[in-house]
């Protein structure tokens, strides 16, 4: 998944297949790393599990 469409999903609150789970993205973080901007995209599963997507931010800085 890219940046632009994890963003997409995280604004609007929707609700996504993710591998073999419906996710929904509730937070996200961005940070630099080594001079590389990354966001993680932190979301709940349909099951209450949560975890991490981890992404790098388009050079643009979007």
């Amino acid at each position: 998944m890219t940046y632009e469409s994890l963003m997409e999903k995280y604004r609007t609150k929707d609700s996504f297949i993710y591998g073999r789970s419906v996710i929904q993205i509730v937070d996200k973080e961005t940070f630099t790393e080594e001079g590389v901007r990354k966001t993680n995209f932190y979301y709940q599963t349909d099951r209450l599990n949560r975890g991490v997507i981890t992404v790098v931010n388009d050079p643009a800085g979007a």
